[in-house]
């Protein structure tokens, strides 16, 4: 039996309903995900899975980047640790954000934008929306 990870599990739950809410609002005011971590805070657009094909950009660089860094890593761990190519890898350990604002603690500013970002689920702490 395999673990579900309640973190990554739940975080996509409300990006769910975020984006739900997001296609019946009339005024056009989007809600965006606040994910809280040790370091600070991170407010994303969207969580993108990226093993599903649901919402991966195929005509984004950073997207294929990021992608590829992970599948490489896969192939890797096989590789050195001699696994079988046909075991299965977790994919819910980590989070792709879309549009990601990091504001770390300490600080009321936004620190750094990113276009799209891995979150690996062992970092949040907690979960809101704005």
């Amino acid at each position: 039996m395999s673990e579900i990870n309640y973190k990554q599990l739940t975080t996509e739950r409300l990006n769910i309903i975020l984006e739900d809410l997001n296609k019946k609002a009339k005024d056009g005011n989007r809600l965006s995900i606040l994910i809280y971590t040790n370091f600070g805070h991170i407010e994303a657009n969207e969580c993108v899975d990226i093993f599903e094909g649901k919402g991966l950009d195929h005509d984004n660089p950073v997207q294929g980047i990021l992608y590829g860094a992970l599948t490489s890593a896969e192939d890797e761990c096989i590789r050195i640790q001699k696994i079988d190519p046909k075991a299965t890898f977790s994919k819910d350990s980590f989070l792709l954000l879309k549009d990601a604002k990091i504001t770390t603690y300490g600080s009321n500013v936004v620190q750094h934008v990113v276009s799209d970002m891995i979150l690996f689920c062992d970092q949040i702490v907690g979960l809101s929306f704005r």
